[in-house]
């Protein structure tokens, strides 16, 4: 679980940050980005839908993207909100194919 200062919990500040961000998009999720102050805590949110799969398959992925999130925060991110949407084909994906897609995302 992550910090609950780097999680986006508020709904609204989830489509905010899904809306206005700057995208990139993998097989296996969509990552929507914005810039907040210098210095600030990253933040990330997750939206998982059930067109990912049954809640078992939701959970797994959403462990996965948390872990991967959680790598970034231990390597220094920050400064930016997040919004992490997951694809139908996330479901089914392994970790490494995810770790794989997640790649040099947050790295400049």
């Amino acid at each position: 679980m992550l910090a609950r200062v780097h999680r986006i919990v508020d709904g609204d500040h989830l489509r905010q940050v899904s809306r206005r961000g700057s995208r990139v998009a993998t097989d296996y999720f969509v990552v929507a980005r914005v810039a907040t102050q210098p210095g600030a805590p990253g933040r990330f949110g997750f939206v998982v839908s059930k067109q990912v799969g049954g809640a078992v398959v939701r959970n797994r992925l959403k462990r996965r993207l948390r872990e991967m999130a959680w790598n970034e925060i231990l390597e220094g991110f920050s400064g930016e909100d997040v919004v992490v949407r997951a694809l139908p084909a996330g479901g089914g994906a392994s970790y490494e194919d995810l770790a794989r897609a997640w790649g040099g995302l947050f790295r400049p």
